[in-house]
């Protein structure tokens, strides 16, 4: 596979994973090697970035067989969007992780899988509370005073319990072994044996709201009907709960012929309230919204959704309805932009639901909240993280990055280097004149040296070059995807700019940036060593260069040994 460092416009994939506000992580589908991590998956799962690139998705699983039956779903082409699976921790603690995948093709050529990670342990424990709510409520719908049928294989009643016979169609003695359609009228008992052919091919099933005639009183009923689990060769029942409705379908009847109705409710909510036809025209805006957008409701409800959506949010938030709609989705939830009438942009987050009446969508109802606060809250956090990132990998003299920061830089693009089969050269720097300089005019003007010698390599490096300061002299370049050609032509570029480039010294005179390189190369169809080897490798080649009179270099081969 080729390396997922950029697509074909040079854009880094390492710059997608650093802005996703999640853990975030890259994996080769076909290996099941984790390719890249931004800085919070490091820090989710308690691993160094150059650790954490070395891994399988099954180092971080801990249920191995899941996490191999999922990479081969990747692999297939068919799998979840979105699981909860157990992950474990660098020490061992385990954790329930919301993962979020998708397969992308930066290049049009490789798949990679694109997964962002949340611990879900709070999520978790919320859910476990909400099953004991609803354990505690479904023993309480047991004591509801409910209809109880049960029904043979054909439709027959065979036996019932009715806290209220009053709300039997007929006594039920006369009801007994008989079918549905000889017990209630045509139309109810069209909807209950729907509902009870549904049941029996897929187990369960629930019918809309049916009405009947008791006692001179119009009534409305819900059946859910299911399949009862009996020992095996048993003769097939099912189990009817019918509910009645009456009053829920009365106040719904009432609300579906009053708008005025449904628009006081809605006025009355703190949150802001759009609805909108399938088209995305805003049709509806409660209070809260015209206040919050600064549009009255007059001018609000002639524009299309997309108008009140900050520019930079109109292509994303589109497709997302565009999506739902599509798909049928019920519910979604989004973050985006508002564009306010004032011109001010402020965050919210949405509640999109679909408007569905009798099996046709008929729009969009959203439900928003100001969440600036927060937003605010979490870039001066992703800030101050971003700055302390910066100063723990940066030389203070250079700029450059320090020691630990491009030895570690160096493991993960051997890793890299290693599964995409492509080149990397290793070059070690070393300044020729420094003790000279410091010995003679201090080290004020060695420092001043040392700065300039980095500015200048700086300038003569590709975008895909890295440069660290590791000592006091000395500098490690790494130059991804490099043959020995290609390495030879950065390091004679380098050699020519110091030359040309001259430290001003007191008393008027003036010093070149002579340095000494040493070249290691990492060949693709040779067995890969550890990134020290290749550091000694260019050691001894800087080595070679000092005794063969310095400000040159020399790229490693065998007889170096």
């Amino acid at each position: 596979m080729k390396s997922p460092e950029s697509n074909s416009h040079g854009f880094s994939l390492r710059d997608l994973l650093a802005f996703i506000p999640d853990a975030a992580i890259l994996v080769d589908p076909d290996t099941s090697g984790i390719l890249e991590a931004n800085q919070l998956a490091c820090n989710l799962y308690g691993y160094s970035h150059s650790e954490f690139v070395r891994l399988q998705v099954s180092d971080i699983s801990a249920d191995r067989n899941r996490s191999s039956r999922r990479m081969a779903e990747f692999r297939a082409g068919k799998f979840e969007p979105r699981v909860i699976i157990q992950h474990r921790r660098k020490d061992g603690e385990q954790f329930p992780a919301e993962i979020c995948s998708t397969l992308i093709s930066p290049d049009g050529e490789m798949r990679v899988i694109l997964s962002t990670i949340r611990d879900y342990t709070v999520q978790r424990l919320i859910e476990d509370q909400l099953q004991k709510l609803n354990e505690r409520m479904s023993i309480t719908l047991r004591a509801l005073p409910d209809l109880i049928f049960e029904f043979d294989s054909t439709g027959r009643y065979v036996d019932y319990y009715a806290s209220r016979p009053d709300l039997l169609y007929r006594p039920f003695e006369e009801q007994i072994g008989r079918r549905i359609e000889e017990i209630l009228p045509p139309e109810p008992a069209a909807v209950v044996r729907a509902t009870f052919n549904e049941a029996v091919v897929s187990g369960s099933a629930k019918s809309p709201t049916y009405r009947l005639e008791i006692g001179g009183e119009t009534h409305f009923f819900e059946m859910t009907l299911s399949r009862k689990t009996g020992p095996e060769g048993s003769e097939l029942t099912f189990i009817a709960l019918v509910r009645d409705v009456t009053e829920r379908a009365l106040i719904e009847q009432s609300l579906a012929l009053s708008e005025a109705n449904y628009r006081r409710l809605v006025n009355q909510s703190s949150d802001f309230i759009l609805v909108t036809d399938p088209e995305g025209n805003i049709t509806f805006a409660n209070h809260s919204a015209t206040r919050f957008s600064g549009y009255p409701e007059e001018e609000l409800t002639k524009l299309h959704f997309l108008d009140i959506i900050a520019p930079d949010w109109k292509e994303t938030v589109r497709e997302i309805y565009v999506t739902q709609l599509e798909t049928e989705t019920p519910e979604s939830i989004c973050e985006y932009q508002l564009l306010r009438s004032d011109g001010e942009v402020v965050w919210v987050e949405q509640n999109i639901s679909l408007i569905i009446r009798e099996g046709k969508v008929e729009g969009f109802q959203g439900t928003l909240r100001d969440i600036s606060a927060r937003k605010s809250r979490e870039l001066a956090l992703a800030s101050q993280m971003e700055v302390a990132t910066e100063a723990a990998q940066t030389d203070s003299l250079t700029g450059l990055l320090n020691r630990r920061a491009i030895l570690e830089l160096a493991e993960n693009e051997l890793d890299v280097a290693g599964k995409s089969r492509q080149p990397l050269v290793f070059v070690i720097i070393d300044l020729d004149d420094l003790k000279s300089i410091n010995d003679k005019y201090g080290h004020s003007q060695g420092d001043a040296y040392i700065q300039l010698f980095a500015l200048t390599v700086s300038q003569n490096l590709r975008r895909s070059d890295h440069i660290g300061r590791v000592g006091g002299d000395e500098f490690l370049l790494l130059l991804p995807n490099t043959t020995s050609e290609g390495g030879k032509r950065v390091v004679k570029k380098i050699l020519a700019a110091s030359r040309r480039t001259r430290l001003g010294l007191p008393g008027g005179s003036s010093h070149p940036l002579n340095c000494s390189l040493g070249m290691a190369i990492v060949l693709p169809d040779q067995e890969l060593m550890a990134a020290s080897n290749y550091f000694d490798q260019a050691d001894k080649a800087l080595y070679t260069a000092k005794q063969s009179g310095k400000n040159t270099f020399v790229v490693y081969s065998d007889e170096l040994k």
